[in-house]
């Protein structure tokens, strides 16, 4: 019932988003497919093991007014592979994160292949002057780093996506003031 429920409010989403009138708007795509290979042994004598895991990503970006924007990004990973059925609860291991607003489904209908399909960017946001309020699902990232983020506070990363470029999102309401170029005040909740 309730995997029936998030899919049906994906598919309004992305009919939303990709609503085309005759009227002029801003729409902008963009997206990436990325994949890793892993192989290895549990033991000299035994047959190898694998997992290939591929990523897919669609961002779009919609604009109704000069103000105001609307951002859904839908993020697909597809794992095949031996260990799949070879590590415990793993599905427990690639979804770690306590969502407000569950927006994803996972198909596993063999025990080697798992699909995962979440929408982990979908918020709003408004702009005026020096003043932006984002709210929903986006990326909060009060670290900069140029290798690893060891003390992204939102978004902890699970070693399982050391080849995701995008990292996790966070339900959130986000606050950002600009009063100079270069300077921010923000806070989120």
């Amino acid at each position: 019932m309730i995997v029936n429920i998030h899919k049906s409010l994906i598919i309004i989403l992305l009919i939303s988003a990709f609503n085309l009138e005759a009227q002029e708007k801003d729409y902008e795509f963009s997206g990436y497919a990325s994949g890793l290979h892993s192989y290895g042994y549990e033991n000299f004598y035994e047959e190898y093991s694998y997992l290939n895991k591929l990523n897919f990503r669609l961002n779009t970006l919609y604009s109704p007014m000069k103000n105001l924007k609307l951002n859904l990004s839908i993020h697909s990973r597809l794992y095949q592979g031996t260990w799949i059925a070879k590590i415990p609860d793993f599905n427990a291991i690639l979804n770690p994160s306590g969502d407000f607003f569950p927006l994803s489904t996972t198909f596993n209908p063999h025990d080697s292949l798992y699909l995962q399909i979440r929408a982990d960017r979908f918020n709003f946001s408004y702009s005026y002057d020096k003043l932006d309020i984002t709210v929903g699902r986006q990326r909060i990232n009060w670290s900069r780093t140029f290798i690893w983020n060891v003390n992204d506070l939102f978004n902890n990363n699970t070693f399982a996506d050391l080849d995701d470029p995008e990292k996790h999102s966070s339900d959130a309401f986000r606050l950002s003031y600009y009063p100079s170029a270069t300077s921010m005040l923000e806070t989120a909740i």
